[in-house]
């Protein structure tokens, strides 16, 4: 019940009539006093610890045989941890709360923002930087990679070995290089194709390739995210898979993957006339110059490239190499800073510095985008003395391939 007087302040109470209330009211308070003295245990036990800790020992964990424990109320947790190494130079310790079945999250946390472990010394740019991926679009020349690769059928006898760079989701594109000039693997002349990919931030994208690779056994994967800025760690893997997976191979070409190959002027080239030594075959550039312009897509700045003019190299749509060519052209990228232009960075950059010969070869067609079809069907009439046409699409393949197939050659390529 209340009093209120106008003009006073107005108070509130409560009259206890027969045991009942006294009762309820004596354990409320009973309870109340239980849960404080049982709050007060657990401090004063907390600090005890805390105060028989060693220097330096964290005061709300006890280490354990099975892990490092620590208490929230009345409960023990234990948890088993890496050394963090944290040092009085730490300026900032994130802790990511991921559920145990996340695999795919936390490696793609590791790959991107979360990679500026050990940047200390780098200064505050440093932090900033990804270990697989790139700073203001120049890779990084200290990373690190690894790659998952099939055993690759390559033999003494081993003619050509074709590397195909592949977007990890373009499938359907890696299924028509099979069905169509990509075909002729382990046949009389030794042609052996293979996919080179990067990882996925897309989990069902990383299911499929990975069935990929286990049903066709044709596909390297690489460990890194499959962006445009790490075309150049795709063509140094390509570099990597042809002088350790395959060095039997006399020949390793390199091409992107809307390329059609002419295998049957190719390997006649190749088994004939083909430079067998140090040397890149392809479409020369000669006196390209770097795009200042922010807005171009293909804009390098000055702290990526100083020079005014790049050194000669060979469009990377399509390029062959001979067998030295690619353990030379990886062991000299250890010591050559990464640009983003891949080809400019593989056979320019570290072609001259390996002093390796730059041949071009007017049978590696590199067309305009969009070539009407008449146009595109005259060069398909002299088929026979290109090499590769770049870029064509998915039907313009089909109709190669089967322009191709009229050949006389065609059995002694592709029937085994």
């Amino acid at each position: 019940m209340h009093n209120c007087v106008s003009g006073r302040r107005c108070h509130v109470y409560v009259r206890l009539r027969g045991w009942r209330p006294w009762l309820v009211f004596c354990l409320t308070c009973l309870l109340f006093i239980t849960a404080f003295w049982k709050n007060s245990s657990v401090l004063l036990a907390s600090q005890d610890r805390s105060s028989a800790a060693p220097p330096g020992a964290s005061t709300t964990a006890a280490a354990s045989d099975s892990g490092v424990e620590f208490t929230i109320y009345d409960r023990n947790y234990t948890y088993r941890a890496p050394p963090l190494n944290c040092t009085s130079r730490t300026l900032l310790l994130l802790l990511a709360i991921s559920s145990a079945s996340d695999v795919a999250g936390r490696r793609l946390v590791r790959q991107t923002w979360g990679s500026v472990s050990r940047t200390s010394d780098e200064g505050d740019a440093g932090v900033h930087r990804r270990r697989r991926g790139v700073t203001n679009g120049a890779p990084r020349s200290s990373a690190h990679y690894t790659y998952a690769a099939p055993d690759i059928p390559c033999t003494n006898d081993t003619l050509l070995l074709v590397l195909v760079v592949s977007a990890v989701g373009d499938a359907t594109g890696r299924a028509s290089v099979r069905d169509t000039w990509g075909s002729p693997r382990r046949n009389r002349t030794q042609v052996v194709v293979a996919f080179l990919v990067a990882d996925s931030a897309d989990a069902t994208t990383r299911l499929r390739v990975r069935d990929e690779m286990r049903l066709h056994g044709d596909v390297v994967l690489g460990d890194f995210l499959d962006t445009y800025d790490n075309l150049t760690a795709k063509s140094v893997m390509a570099l990597h898979v042809a002088s350790r997976r395959c060095p039997q191979a006399t020949f390793a070409m390199k091409i992107d993957s809307d390329v059609f190959v002419n295998l049957l002027a190719l390997t006649r080239y190749l088994q004939t006339t083909a430079n067998r030594t140090r040397a890149i075959v392809g479409a020369r550039k000669t006196a390209s110059h770097p795009y200042r312009d922010r807005r171009n897509k293909w804009y390098v700045s000055a702290s990526e490239f100083a020079g005014d003019v790049y050194p000669p190299y060979v469009v990377g749509g399509a390029y062959c190499m001979s067998a030295d060519v690619a353990g030379l052209l990886y062991a000299t990228s250890r010591r050559v800073r990464p640009f983003r232009m891949e080809d400019i960075y593989v056979t320019g950059m570290l072609a001259e510095r390996a002093d390796v010969a730059r041949v071009n070869h007017d049978s590696f067609v590199i067309q305009p985008t969009g070539l009407d079809r008449r146009r595109f069907l005259s060069r398909v009439r002299y088929m026979p003395t290109y090499f590769v046409f770049h870029p064509v699409n998915l039907v313009q393949r089909q109709e190669m391939w089967q322009h191709m197939r009229k050949s006389d050659e065609f059995r002694a390529l592709y029937v085994a």
